[in-house]
């Protein structure tokens, strides 16, 4: 039996009732899910030690998907003073790269769009992104009867409840038995865990990449990374063992999933090609 951290954290915001103006600047509301056999993600930490010093970051410094916007604007964190928006991408590129390196790595993108007509309650809309994440870690767990430890950052109070109902979902099960999930969830600072850091870059990328498939226009970089690195860990038909699909890298209802179901499925299949262009070039280059 071998066990799996299991990083969640967010991007973009989300709203019972929406303005034009919020529906603009946050077209997306999205959770990422990482998942990594914990003996690797040991390894990782320490990997991303050595290269905070390479780079000069301090080793106790986190840096954020969101920290690109506030150098760009002017408003760095104090220890990011004098360090330039492409000396924080270099970091991010080199970050996502050697987690990409871990064979056990998994990523599971969960989206609600905040311009379809869902004005779910917020607690509600967050504990279907959970719940529906940990499903299909349930699933892959169990294949082998591993077992699986979920991270989340630090708690507000409306968070608070929604730990409580994923807690509750967990216990009385759904469609899927939780047996191979630490029943609760544990509440750790991104600052302190690589796990939490990573899961916090690879949602900020796969939004904004999002937002640019959608719109025609974006960050670019966002696009690249998603392209180039991130696809090749996402959760897909071939790596969640199923049978008679299309495709081994399908990814919609594996590791791509609208929230609630049905509401934003065509814009996830946009990214979806993306994964199976690169995936297949990938596999045709080896």
């Amino acid at each position: 039996m071998r066990t799996f951290f299991v990083f969640s954290d967010e991007c973009g915001n989300y709203s019972e009732t929406r303005s034009s103006k919020f529906k603009n600047k946050h077209p997306f509301y999205v959770r990422s899910t990482v998942m990594v056999e914990s003996e690797e993600y040991r390894q990782f930490e320490k990997e991303v030690a050595v290269l905070k010093d390479s780079m000069d970051f301090p080793s106790n410094g986190e840096i954020k998907w969101a920290h690109m916007g506030d150098v760009r604007n002017g408003r760095p964190p104090m220890f990011l003073e004098g360090r330039t928006e492409e000396e924080l991408k270099n970091y991010i590129r080199a970050f996502l790269e050697r987690a990409a390196d871990m064979s056990s790595l998994r990523y599971i993108f969960t989206v609600t769009d905040n311009n379809t007509e869902v004005h779910a309650q917020y607690e509600n809309i967050v504990a279907w992104h959970i719940q529906n994440a940990l499903q299909r870690v349930q699933m892959d767990l169990k294949r082998h009867e591993d077992y699986g430890i979920i991270i989340i950052d630090d708690l507000d109070d409306k968070n608070k409840k929604i730990n409580e109902r994923c807690y509750q979902i967990m216990c009385a099960g759904d469609f899927v038995s939780y047996n191979n999930l630490k029943k609760s969830i544990l509440v750790d600072y991104s600052h302190q865990c690589i796990g939490l850091q990573l899961a916090d870059i690879v949602a900020g990328a796969f939004t904004n990449a999002l937002i640019r498939q959608t719109r025609g226009a974006g960050f670019p970089f966002a696009g690249e990374l998603y392209s180039e690195i991130i696809t090749k860990n996402i959760r897909c038909a071939g790596t969640a063992g199923a049978m008679y699909v299309y495709s081994p890298y399908e990814s919609i209802g594996y590791g791509l999933s609208d929230i609630p179901r049905g509401t934003c499925e065509d814009k996830l299949s946009g990214m979806e090609k993306i994964m199976m262009d690169k995936e297949l070039k990938r596999l045709f280059e080896c």
